[in-house]
């Protein structure tokens, strides 16, 4: 039987058996649904924290006078990725709107002051992150990134889930 190479580089056959036509319907099934309902927490992976990284790069940079290569050992960044973040080229997108929360804004100062310390607290750092989450949802700052806000429809979903500390969302008891 003929083999053919596919872009993961494994061998499969030219017929197909039944596994592999369903080990590929259930990765395009999820693919489709990932691709169509984003969940909160990939809507801030893709969106918030990249605008996040540009308003620390640019405090570390403008008013604590590091260097990118400085900015960028601290955030675990290339500097070229750090001089994309400052200029806005990455993660420009929010920005405005992430700097019009008080409450956002006292979040990332935190980062920055973290960021600033010879030795950072990780779980401090990954406790912000979690609760700059928080507030975006509850701001609603991400509801012109959901599929369901777009169709006109009202959407509580980011309400109704919550961050644990260890990241996982998991619905609110309604008691």
């Amino acid at each position: 039987m003929p083999v053919r190479i596919n872009p993961t580089n494994q061998r499969e056959p030219d017929c197909p058996d039944q596994a592999y036509i369903l080990r590929h319907s259930i990765r395009n099934t999820v693919k489709s649904w990932c691709d169509e309902m984003k969940p909160p927490c990939a809507v801030v992976a893709l969106h918030v924290l990249p605008a996040a990284r540009v308003i620390v790069a640019r405090k570390l940079m403008e008013v604590h006078e590091l260097k990118p290569a400085q900015v960028a050992s601290r955030m675990g960044l290339t500097p070229a990725a750090v001089t994309q973040y400052a200029s806005g080229v990455r993660g420009g997108r929010l920005v405005d709107v992430l700097q019009g929360s008080e409450r956002v804004r006292q979040v990332l100062d935190g980062l920055v002051s973290e960021f600033l310390k010879a030795q950072s607290d990780k779980s401090a750092m990954l406790e912000m992150v979690c609760e700059l989450c928080r507030i975006v949802r509850e701001e609603r700052m991400i509801c012109s990134f959901c599929d369901l806000s777009q169709e006109g429809k009202e959407c509580n979903i980011c309400l109704q889930t919550r961050a644990c500390s260890r990241g996982v969302s998991v619905p609110q008891s309604e008691h």
